[in-house]
């Protein structure tokens, strides 16, 4: 009821001849309600019965620099022999400059790490990226990268329903394919013909009203998504419309964008959580990638840029909610990436390598 003072004109005088010619305060309170009734019935019809609107306690912001774990890729024999790496799994170094621009520092959660390691890390981080990649579709270790992946999903839950919104996932690409199974099971994804294309961002009905992520972005951020090529995809996986229906996936996530690939197959783009208290995202798109140094036809543009950087910001914003924090400045040092091998790889143009035989275990 943002612009309605409903305690000014009760408390600005106690004349009764002034308080006759206005409204009771039980008529002002019944059409308040249902004007909030309203609201709510018609984002129950645009999203479905799970939508809330944002009225629980959210968790205050209390982190100027948060601290992102983004969960390492394994590295099997054939992406070392490409690479020349030596380590067990990998974060490109991309997806560490985006989050970094945004204001997130970032440590790795290496996806091979022991159980125990993991936990603690998680109660020290303020919220987890499953980053792009080498899609685990195709990987050696699929089973124990999403065993690990399913306890960090598992925990952000239990956090989040302790106290909501105070514990923000992100997936990029590879990303939400890993958010997809978890919630729809390997058989939710399909082949996509979208490797190296750019495209705009058509949003589901509702979505620039209604959605987290999408429904306090500026005006222009929104259009530069929308109306321009602005989002760049890499990968051959995908959602379809119809399975994200079929699978159950629609209980739990909210479809917030639409593409189509090179042959016309439409897949799901972007999602959100549906419970009001979980802050988890997934775009099936690299917001770290901008799409001109892709398609070289297109001309750079800063409305793009800045809507893609506007991304990397909502994260540490989120993330910013989280009260975790580690035990010292000397403790965070540990896990810091300037510890790890450094390597210039032409997909990322660069990644940090992680040897989880060589990685502090013990906090």
């Amino acid at each position: 009821m943002k612009g309605h003072a409903l305690s000014a004109p009760l408390l600005v005088s106690h004349d009764d001849a002034a308080s006759s010619a206005r409204p009771s305060a039980v008529v002002i309170l019944v059409l308040c309600l249902a004007a909030i009734a309203s609201v709510t019935l018609t984002a129950v019809m645009l999203h479905g019965p799970h939508y809330q609107p944002s009225l629980i306690g959210d968790a205050p912001p209390t982190s100027a620099r948060p601290v992102i774990g983004v969960v390492t890729n394994p590295t099997d024999e054939s992406f070392r022999e490409a690479f020349n790496l030596t380590g067990t799994s990998y974060i490109g170094g991309s997806f560490v400059e985006w989050l970094d621009k945004g204001g997130s520092r970032v440590i790795p959660l290496p996806y091979d790490a022991p159980e125990n390691t993991l936990r603690q890390l998680l109660r020290r981080v303020n919220g987890v990226m499953f980053q792009g990649g080498h899609s685990i579709v195709n990987s050696s270790h699929p089973n124990e990268y999403m065993r690990t992946a399913q306890l960090i999903y598992d925990e952000a839950v239990q956090m989040n329903a302790r106290r909501p919104n105070s514990f923000v996932i992100w997936g990029t690409c590879q990303g939400f394919e890993v958010l997809a199974v978890l919630e729809g099971g390997w058989q939710i994804l399909t082949r996509t013909d979208a490797e190296s294309l750019v495209l705009p961002l058509p949003l589901t009905h509702g979505t620039e009203r209604y959605s987290r992520l999408f429904g306090e972005a500026p005006e222009e951020v929104v259009m530069a998504l929308r109306d321009q090529n602005s989002t760049t995809n890499f990968h051959e996986w995908g959602v379809s419309p119809t399975d994200f229906i079929q699978t159950g996936l629609a209980h739990s996530f909210r479809a917030l964008a639409v593409n189509t690939d090179r042959i016309g197959r439409p897949f799901i783009s972007a999602m959100e959580a549906r419970q009001p208290h979980l802050p988890i995202y997934a775009t099936q798109f690299h917001p770290e990638v901008l799409p001109w140094n892709v398609d070289h036809t297109q001309a750079p543009n800063n409305q793009t840029k800045r809507a893609l950087r506007w991304l990397s910001d909502f994260i540490r914003d989120e993330a910013a909610r989280s009260p975790h924090r580690f035990d010292s400045a000397g403790q965070l040092s540990r896990f810091d990436l300037r510890n790890f091998p450094k390597k210039a790889v032409k997909y990322f143009d660069w990644l940090y390598e992680i040897n989880v035989h060589k990685f502090p275990l013990n906090l």
